[in-house]
């Protein structure tokens, strides 16, 4: 599984999400990222992270991430967690881009 929200599993169990989370953890130590409230397989952000080269744009990254089935929410946090800042030069989302640290 790529993506696994913490939410729905907690749900399903009728466990805290903080449970949920650790047993997840345990059972697979290092193939998740935590981003907000999903994990998102080491694979795919890998796949994600590779096909940011190029890429220089907020919305061109958020549109690639959503084709990858990556929720909205988890955008900005996971370009960080890849080590992008995105660099806000208004308001405007059009004009954010997005820069390796």
């Amino acid at each position: 599984m790529d993506l696994i929200s913490i939410k729905q599993i907690a749900h399903e169990h009728s466990i805290p999400e903080a449970a949920a989370l650790k047993i997840i953890h345990a059972d697979y130590p290092d193939n998740y990222v935590t981003i907000g409230s999903y994990l998102i397989s080491k694979e795919k952000t890998n796949l994600i992270n590779s096909s940011l080269n190029g890429v220089s744009k907020f919305l061109q990254a958020c549109t690639m991430m959503t084709s990858h089935k990556i929720p909205d929410s988890c955008h900005a946090d996971l370009l960080s967690q890849l080590g992008y800042d995105v660099v806000w030069n208004d308001l405007d989302p059009n004009n954010a881009k997005i820069i390796k640290k």
